[in-house]
């Protein structure tokens, strides 16, 4: 029997859902790579924007690996920085 991978695949790269699994930086830095090298633009963006997701969130949850649990206000005021400054 033939193993097949269950995700379709677009240029060499795995299709994500808005529910699936977030991008991981060396993925995020192939596209963006691979969007200059071939002048695609719009990979080349949306390379850098799952960049910077990848980035923050790794950062994240090495902050919330050392640091004690969060009160709910404290939550609230942390999500209103991700949401840019909406409550």
């Amino acid at each position: 029997m033939v193993a097949t991978n269950p995700q379709p695949r677009c240029h060499g790269v795995a299709a994500r859902g808005p529910q699936s699994e977030p991008p991981t930086v060396p993925q995020a830095l192939s596209d963006v790579m691979v969007g200059v090298r071939t002048g695609d633009s719009a990979r080349e963006a949306k390379g850098r924007r799952d960049l910077a997701e990848a980035t923050i969130a790794a950062a994240v949850e090495r902050a919330l690996e050392k640091a004690p649990p969060l009160q709910p206000s404290q939550i609230r005021r942390l999500s209103a920085l991700l949401r840019g400054g909406q409550s």
